[in-house]
């Protein structure tokens, strides 16, 4: 596999802020002290560490989701600019329109309810108000917003600035106003640009502006420069967020990576005193708020979480996989996402940039007539397109409920409980199964037949490999969402040919003195070389040299597979090495293989990206039996139909949408219709068209050749197999188990052989 083009697909920009934070005391008084800056802290008394989090997550929905509004009020879009502040139940926005050669403002307030106030007119009793626009906002609390505004004001260089700290009052009325000019012109000379989510206010009036992720400035009620510090370039320390107290205090998080933790702290100005309010293990804390009676929320490492600081109690909520929001906020790019708690165990989430609100609560509404969709393993996307499919279809509620176990038993058990609940006739309309739960409910005669309620251009568009995995007894009883594949790669000095079995790989080993075995795509050597081991020889697929579902044996305790064990123990310390020395290892014949995972959500240009590393003697490799040479991760999630589920129109109506073009953009792995790709691939080569006829100067040859690779990564994926073996999970679950014994050096490998065969001779004799 060579080809001859250097690829530069990806443009990451990584910005981090790190900064130190203030607050100056309502007094102003000098000195450090327990003023009113650390008053707020007795607020958060009775803080207690977090007890340990629940792996899997709680019972969390989203009930409502809506697009913000564009204010009505009688003027053309392209006249109108709008800023937004948020508070504790509710959105802000404020609208400025040019009329008769006027600006003229509207405040307009959307409730926790999504429903949205008649804007009204403000700053209509700011008698002197200058020529302008309003830069940022923000909502200290209830009845004091203040507004960061812009008097633009021509002389014979250009245009100046002069900026204005205005107070508005609970009925928008005009309050005060100073001058905050020079300072902000001293900042703006050196790169601060005050900017939506990069700007805040306390309720003192002390302004903070954080720039370029590296500089925090402070500006005082009366527009005098408090502060201003550089972060440490060695990126230690990072301020990643900050909100308002209930009492309107602003409060940041400051992450020290060295130390691996996260604090929520101000500093009381004058004297720069830190007041440290609590701190968590880990770092990356993106967005956070607190409600009055003290329960934290925030986002980590894409999830939302609670942490109720009076009991500790910890709960992971959510997971933004596939909503199309983003909780990480880098300034200036991208998503703005802000929490905030309304109702009665309500919390909604605003991503301004991609105009969505989104409304979870812990209190669910049951109606006789909702479609229960149930799901035992993943779908994010599935319940984000549940909520938006409601929305759009009045009368019609997708109830999403996730039942899903951290470990192999709870998984075991949740299944156990829903095929409870089928046999005393209360199956949910849609579930979201694993290939063998499918399987075995197919079988049982429960499943509904899915071929007359899918379009027949969705089912074309599905890659083959995957598509016939859906079909049992000649219909399809299943349909994945998303899918993601692997290869593994091989040099031509290892292995000649295209397809090989447990025994070419045992050959191989032995013939050849190797320094590792498998390096997985990601800079580090797999941590357990049974599992790539298996992988290769075809253990996921239909042809497993240990087992037979369909036979119902088992072949564990076999010299093939205790030869593995050995194999594997021998090559158990790998050194890290990054994906472009394992090529050269793997080129030079010095290890066996390679896996490349095409999985992520940008899936496809990951696939492109992987081709310019194979310029020299590579090439895929299949396991036996393989019509291709890609393998579908074994966790794949199938959307099935229960054969009394209500409404089935209707629910054929979801399944279209869900499969539909517009919904899969925002699937978090690879799209299943393939036309998804297709539509980059042409809008990629217009854009490149027009391009040239502007003579673009950054269009260069050899241009990439989108066609071309999106060809060879559908015939990559249709060539794919799926895992057929319905319990190769839990087996595996098995092996991987007692093989520790053998490992940690506490019994020999034919011991450990023949406990696994046994063991999973058992579990196949159970489910006959």
């Amino acid at each position: 596999m060579k080809v001859g083009r250097k690829c530069s697909l990806f443009l990451l920009v990584l910005m981090f802020l790190c900064v130190s934070c203030g607050r100056t005391p309502a007094d102003g008084a000098n000195g450090g002290g327990d003023g009113s800056g650390f008053a707020a802290s007795q607020w958060l008394q009775g803080f207690k560490e977090s007890t340990s989090m629940p792996a899997a997550e709680t019972s969390f929905y989203e009930t409502r989701r809506s697009d913000l509004k564009v204010l009505d009020i009688g003027f053309p879009a392209e006249e109108k600019r709008e800023i937004s502040a948020y508070a504790w139940d509710a959105r802000y926005v404020l609208t400025s329109t040019i009329s008769q050669g006027e600006e003229r403002y509207f405040l307009s307030r959307q409730k926790s309810d999504l429903e949205i106030d008649e804007p009204m007119e403000i700053f209509t009793d700011w008698q002197d108000r200058p020529r302008g626009y309003a830069v940022c906002m923000d909502i200290i609390k209830e009845g004091m917003t203040v507004v960061l505004f812009a008097e633009c004001t021509p002389n014979w260089q250009g245009e100046v600035r002069r900026y204005w700290l205005v107070t508005i009052g609970t009925e928008g009325e005009f309050l005060s106003a100073q001058s905050v000019t020079e300072s902000y012109q001293k900042l703006e000379a050196e790169g601060y640009v005050p900017s939506l989510g990069s700007w805040w206010c306390d309720a003192e009036g002390y302004q903070y502006m954080a720039a370029d992720g590296t500089r925090l400035a402070v500006v005082d009620a009366n527009g005098k420069l408090l502060l201003e510090k550089e972060c440490d370039q060695t990126l230690e320390e990072s301020l990643t967020a900050a909100f308002h107290m209930p009492d309107g205090s602003l409060v940041f998080s400051r992450s020290i990576m060295a130390e691996g933790r996260t604090e929520l702290l101000w500093i009381e100005l004058p004297g720069a005193k830190e007041h440290i309010l609590w701190e968590y293990a880990g770092v990356g804390l993106s967005q956070f708020t607190v409600t009055p009676e003290g329960v934290m929320y925030y986002t980590s490492g894409g999830v939302l979480l609670s942490w109720n600081l009076q009991t500790g109690e910890r709960q992971r909520l959510f997971s933004f996989s596939g909503t199309g929001i983003s909780p990480g906020v880098i300034f200036g790019v991208g998503d703005t996402c802000y929490l905030t708690v309304g109702g009665e165990h309500e919390l909604f989430l605003h991503a301004l940039e991609q105009k969505k609100i989104m409304a979870l609560t812990d209190v669910v509404t049951k109606n006789e007539g909702d479609i229960l969709c149930v799901s035992l393993i993943g779908g994010d996307y599935v319940r984000t397109c549940a909520a938006a499919f409601s929305r759009e279809h009045a009368g019609t509620t997708i109830r999403f409920e996730r039942r899903q176990g951290a470990l192999p038993a709870d998984r075991e058990t949740e299944f156990a409980r829903l095929s409870a609940e089928i046999a005393a006739g209360n199956a949910p309309d849609i579930m979201l199964l694993e290939y063998g739960q499918m399987e075995i409910l197919q079988r049982l005669g429960v499943l509904e037949p899915l071929d007359d309620y899918l379009d027949q251009a969705i089912v074309d568009a599905m890659y083959a490999g995957l598509r016939d995995a859906c079909y049992m007894d000649g219909r399809m009883y299943g349909a994945a969402f998303e899918i993601f594949a692997s290869v593994s790669v091989t040099s031509d000095k290892i292995w000649g040919g295209e397809v090989w079995d447990l025994h070419d790989i045992l050959d191989i080993i032995d013939s050849r003195e190797l320094e590792g075995l498998v390096v997985l795509t990601g800079a580090v050597p797999n941590s357990s070389p049974l599992l790539s081991l298996l992988y290769l020889s075809g253990y996921y697929l239909a042809k497993s040299p240990f087992f037979d579902v369909q036979k119902g044996e088992s072949y564990f305790e076999s010299k093939d597979f205790i030869r593995l064990l050995e194999i594997c123990k021998f090559y158990e310390e790998e050194r890290n090495v990054s994906r472009q020395e394992a090529l050269k290892l793997l080129a030079e014949g010095k290890i066996l293989a390679v896996e490349d995972h095409f999985w992520s959500l940008n899936a496809f240009n990951g696939y492109i990206s992987a081709q310019e590393d194979y310029d020299g003697p590579f090439h895929y490799v299949g396991c036996p039996g393989q019509s291709g040479v890609g393998v579908y991760n074994n966790t794949t999630t199938f959307v099935v139909v229960n054969r009394d589920a209500k409404d089935k129109e209707v629910i054929g109506e979801f399944l279209n949408y869900l499969l539909g073009e517009e919904a899969q953009k925002g699937v978090t792995y690879t799209p299943v219709n393939r036309k998804v790709i297709e539509n980059e691939v042409d809008a990629y080569e217009k854009m490149i068209e027009e391009a040239l006829k502007q003579d673009a100067q950054w269009v260069q040859e050899p241009i990439w050749e989108y066609r071309k690779f999106a060809e060879q990564y559908f015939a990559l994926l249709d060539g794919a197999e799926f895992p057929e073996a319905p319990y190769g999970v839990h087996i595996w679950d098995i092996v991987m188990e007692e093989a520790e014994a053998y490992f940690a050096g506490t019994k020999s490998a034919e011991e450990v052989a023949k406990v696994i065969d046994n063991r999973v001779q058992l579990y196949l004799d159970e489910r006959k």
